[in-house]
C-alpha cells in the first residue's frame, strides 16, 4: 500500500501541478477517439494496478496469493477510481498537443493456482513493467521509448523565436504524411505475438517424436507425406493427416516462447504424446504396422505412457487438471465404446461397461487430463467424470481442428463454388454432397469445374466458395483446407458449429446454406453471388485469419490459441488485455478485480466512455 501510494503521490503532482498553469483557454478539445484511447488506457493502469496492490499486499506466509479484500485495497481502489475519472475530465478538456501523461506500473504476473483447492507458488520471472505513455504531438521521435516517468514539460507561455515557431510549425507540417505511417508501423507492432502469457512445461519423460518407430521409420513430417491410399507405400500405409494435430501441437510446444523448462514455475504441463497416430495404428495395424517406442508397442505402449504419467509429482500435485493432452482422432472419439469391432481397450473379459472401465485395459490418468477431442465428441469423457475422477470433479474439453491441405492463394478467383470430397452414394450421410452438385449442376450460371472427386489443387484455391459438406461425420479436414486455401467455405448444417471452437466467429469467415431445404439453399447461393461487397468483406477476413488453422506454419498462431483458451479456463484471474491480429478470435473477457471496479466500468460504459 505505501509503494502504490508512493507511486500515486510522485505521479500527481507531475501531471497536474506542472501542466495545469500552462494551460491556455484557446486550447482546444481532443478529438472523440482520442478521448476514447485515455479512458481505455486509463482503465487499463487501473486494473493493473489494483491487481498489483491486491497481489503484493495480501500473501500468507508462504507468500502464496490470497483472494480477500482488506480496507486497504477497498481504499486503493477507490482512489484509483478517482484519479481515473479526474484524468479522463482532463484529457476530454485540455489540448492534447500540450498536456501529456505518462505513467509507469509494476504488473507482478502471479497467477493463482484454482485445480483441487490447491494454490501455485509464485512465479519466479522477473516483474514485467507496463509503460503507458501519452505525449505531445511536438515531441521529438523517440521520446516514447526514452521517457519512462512523468516529466515536466516547458510551460506554453515560454518566450521563443517567431522564427523558430515558424520553422518547427513548416518541418512539423511537411512531416506529418511520415508520422503518421511511423504511427501505421507502430500500430502494427502493438499486436501481441501470443495470447498465451502463463508458463507451461512439456515433459521430456516420452521421448521425442523421432523416437517413436511407426512402421519401420521414424515419427516425422516425411511420415504424413503419405495417406492411407498411397499404394507407393511398401511398409505400411500412414494415418490421414487430418488427424495430426498432436504431432504438430508437439512441435509447437517445443518452441513457444512460455515453455518452462522448470516444473516448479509452470501453470500448465502438456502431454507431448503422439496419441492419435498410437491409436490409429493399434486400430490398423495390419494395413499400417505398429507404433513403438523401443521395445514397448500399441496398446502396451499407451498403458506404459499413462503410468509413467501417473508417477510424476507434477500430475500427482493437481490429479491432471492442469494438465493438456491431444487425443482427438475419430479413434479416441470411440475407444469407449463398447462393442467396437476396432476397440483397442475393449477386452470381452469384462461382465459389465463399469468393471471393464475400472480394470488397468483403459489409461485413466490421460483421462484425467484435459483434452483436444474429436469434434466435441468422445464417449471416454463421461466415464472419466463418472468413473474416474473424483466426485464433483471435472476437465476442459476442447474440439479438434482438423489439419487442413492447403493450395496456393490465387489473388483473382476464376470460378463460383468448388466441393472436392469423396462421394459414397451408398452411405446416406453422404447425401448432402450428391444434393450440392445436383443443385449446382442445375444452374447454368454457375461455375464449378470439380465436384466430387478431383485434384484439390489449384480448383479449391481458384474458387470465391468452397462447399463444407458432412461425410461420415458432420465434421471434415475440407473445411480448413477452404481456409487455408483463401477460399471462402459455405457450411451447410447448422450442426457443424457445434463441433468446431467456439472461440473463433465463423460468421466473419464463412457463409452457412441449409441443405435440408433445396429451394432456400438456390435462393442463398444466388443471393451470395450477387452481394459482391459482402464477399469481399468475409475473404479479406479469410486473408487475414488464415494462420488461425495453420498448423504447419512458424508462427505457432493455433497452439497458442487453444492454450490461452484453456488459460481462461483455468485461470481466469490472469487474462489481460491484449490485441490480437486475428480479429476472427473471441478473446475471453477479463475477470474484474472487485465489485467498485465492476461498477466503475459500468457507469463508463453507460456513459459512453468505453
Amino acid at each position: 500500500f505505501a509503494a502504490i501510494q508512493k507511486l500515486l503521490h510522485s505521479a500527481i503532482p507531475t501531471t497536474f501541478v506542472n501542466h495545469c498553469p500552462a494551460i491556455s483557454q484557446q486550447q482546444r478539445l481532443v478529438k472523440p477517439d482520442q478521448f476514447a484511447v485515455s479512458i481505455r488506457t486509463i482503465k487499463q493502469i487501473q486494473l493493473q494496478m489494483i491487481q498489483s496492490a491486491s497481489e503484493k499486499d495480501f500473501q500468507d506466509e508462504n507468500g502464496n496469493s490470497q483472494v480477500v479484500r482488506s480496507g486497504k485495497t477497498t481504499k486503493v481502489i477507490a482512489l484509483l477510481s478517482l484519479i481515473g475519472l479526474i484524468g479522463a475530465y482532463l484529457n476530454a478538456t485540455l489540448s492534447s498537443a500540450e498536456f501529456s501523461v505518462g505513467v509507469t506500473a509494476q504488473v507482478r504476473t502471479t497467477p493463482r493456482l484454482r485445480t483441487n483447492g490447491e494454490t501455485a507458488k509464485p512465479s519466479t520471472k522477473p516483474e514485467q513493467v507496463l509503460q503507458v505513455s501519452t505525449t505531445s504531438a511536438s515531441a521529438p521521435a523517440g521520446d516514447e521509448e526514452q521517457e519512462q516517468v512523468p516529466q515536466a514539460s516547458t510551460p506554453a507561455s515560454a518566450p521563443a523565436d517567431d522564427k523558430q515557431q515558424e520553422h518547427a510549425s513548416t518541418s512539423a507540417s511537411a512531416s506529418a504524411p511520415t508520422e503518421d505511417k511511423q504511427d501505421d508501423e507502430k500500430q502494427e507492432e502493438n499486436y501481441d505475438d501470443f495470447l498465451l502469457s502463463v508458463p507451461f512445461y512439456v515433459y521430456e519423460e516420452f521421448g521425442k517424436l523421432e523416437d517413436y518407430i511407426v512402421g519401420d521409420i521414424p515419427l516425422t513430417e516425411e511420415y504424413f507425406k503419405s495417406t492411407m491410399y498411397d499404394k507407393d507405400t511398401t511398409t505400411f500405409s500412414a494415418m490421414p493427416k487430418k488427424h495430426s494435430d498432436d504431432f504438430y501441437f508437439t512441435k509447437a510446444a517445443l518452441k513457444h516462447p512460455m515453455r518452462t523448462m522448470n516444473p516448479e514455475e509452470a501453470k500448465i504441463f502438456f502431454v507431448p504424446v503422439p496419441y492419435n497416430v498410437m491409436l490409429d495404428h493399434i486400430h490398423r495395424e495390419r494395413a499400417r504396422g505398429k507404433i513403438c517406442l523401443g521395445d514397448i508397442c500399441q496398446t502396451d505402449l499407451v498403458l506404459y505412457i499413462d503410468y509413467l504419467l501417473g508417477k510424476s509429482p507434477w500430475f500427482q500435485r493437481s490429479n491432471g487438471a492442469d494438465h493438456i493432452a491431444v487425443a482427438s482422432s475419430f479413434g479416441w472419439g470411440h475407444a469407449g465404446r463398447r462393442g467396437q469391432h476396432n476397440n483397442p481397450f475393449h477386452k470381452r473379459d469384462g461382465s459389465s461397461e463399469q468393471e471393464f472401465y475400472r480394470s488397468g485395459q483403459v489409461p485413466k490418468n490421460l483421462l484425467k487430463c484435459n483434452r483436444i477431442i474429436f469434434e466435441d465428441w468422445d464417449s471416454l469423457r463421461t466415464y472419466a467424470e463418472k468413473l474416474i475422477l473424483p466426485k464433483g470433479s471435472k476437465r476442459h474439453y476442447l474440439s479438434t481442428m482438423y489439419v487442413g491441405n492447403a493450395c496456393d492463394v490465387q489473388e483473382n478467383k476464376t470460378t463460383d463454388f468448388a466441393m472436392i470430397a469423396a462421394m459414397k452414394p451408398e452411405n446416406p450421410n453422404f447425401h448432402d454432397r450428391e444434393v450440392v452438385c445436383r443443385l449446382i449442376q442445375e444452374e447454368s450460371d454457375y461455375s464449378m469445374p470439380v465436384c466430387g472427386y478431383g485434384q484439390q489443387c489449384p480448383a479449391l484455391a481458384d474458387a470465391k466458395f468452397g462447399f463444407h459438406v458432412r461425410g461420415d461425420s458432420f465434421g471434415a479436414d475440407r473445411l480448413f483446407g477452404t481456409l487455408l486455401s483463401g477460399t471462402v467455405p459455405i457450411f451447410t448444417r447448422k450442426e457443424q458449429y457445434d463441433i468446431i471452437p467456439d472461440w473463433i466467429d465463423w460468421d466473419s469467415i464463412s457463409y452457412f446454406v441449409d441443405i435440408l431445404d433445396e429451394k432456400s439453399t438456390k435462393a442463398s447461393l444466388k443471393a451470395m453471388l450477387e452481394d459482391e461487397e459482402l464477399y469481399q468483406t468475409k475473404h479479406a477476413a479469410v486473408l487475414r485469419n488464415r494462420n488461425l488453422f495453420d498448423f504447419e506454419g512458424e508462427h505457432l498462431v493455433p497452439f497458442d490459441h487453444y492454450m490461452y483458451t484453456l488459460q481462461s479456463k483455468l485461470y481466469p484471474e490472469t487474462i489481460r488485455e491484449v490485441k490480437t491480429r486475428y480479429d476472427a478470435l473471441k478473446l475471453p473477457p477479463m475477470e474484474s478485480p472487485s465489485r467498485l471496479n465492476r461498477a466503475l466500468n459500468g457507469m463508463m460504459r453507460r456513459l459512453g466512455w468505453a
